[in-house]
This record gives C-alpha cells, structure tokens and sequence, in this order.
C-alpha cells in the first residue's frame, strides 16, 4: 500500500486507504504522546474529519509505503519521523479493539490475520 501524506488530506481519507489493505486493523491518530502506562482510550484520538495539516508540526507530503510483513513499530515510527503523526494500531481481540503494543513484532499481516480469525469466531 502507499499512502499520499499532505496537509489537506483527512484522517478518514488516510483510514479508508489503510483500511482498505488492512480490513481487520483500525489505524488512530493523535495529537499527543502519552506515557507507556497510559491507555490510548484515555488520550482521545484525532476526529476522522480533521484535515492532517491541523494535527503536525512538520508540514512535509511525501509518499509513505506500507508492505503487510511491515511490523506495527516500524509502521508506527514511520508515520512520526517521516511526517511528524502520532499514530497507534489496533486489533481486535475477545471483541474489543486492542492497541498493538510498540514491541509487538508481529507483522501487519499476521495481526490483520488475527483479527480475520477473530470475526469469523465472533460472529459464530
């Protein structure tokens, strides 16, 4: 997947796109960093409306690509050096949508995988 990253691009233009790759995964942006104790549901994330230039300091557009045996860190890391985005991703898991912790090494596709297989068990 390749992402275009400008200021006047959404977030839910930048979700649809991911979740377009990633069907089983939900991506969430936010304004601040928060400690590693913190529970991201706790520091609210951005409002799919809001354009990517209100949210970030460094105003750079570029492409960003994103392959499936990517894992959640480097993802992640991509996101804030390249284009100065704070961003966490998610699964789901037992129902509920869990962030993937950042030492997590599992790759984009094994998670999307797992919550494939977590649908198909919950809707059973």
């Amino acid at each position: 997947m390749i992402l275009f990253i400008n200021d006047i691009r959404t977030i839910a233009d930048v979700q649809d796109k991911f979740n377009l790759c990633f069907q089983f995964l939900k991506i969430e942006f936010y304004d601040t960093v928060y400690a590693a104790t913190d529970s991201p549901f706790n520091n609210p994330h951005i409002t799919p409306d809001q354009q990517i230039g209100e949210i970030r300091k460094e105003h750079n557009k570029g492409f960003l690509e994103i392959k499936s045996w990517y894992g959640i860190s480097k993802v992640e890391q991509e996101f804030r050096e390249l284009y100065g985005l704070r961003v966490h991703i998610f699964f789901r898991t037992n129902g509920r949508w869990k962030q993937v912790p950042y030492s997590d090494a599992r790759t984009l596709a094994a998670l999307n995988k797992l919550g494939e297989l977590e649908g198909r068990t919950f809707l059973s």
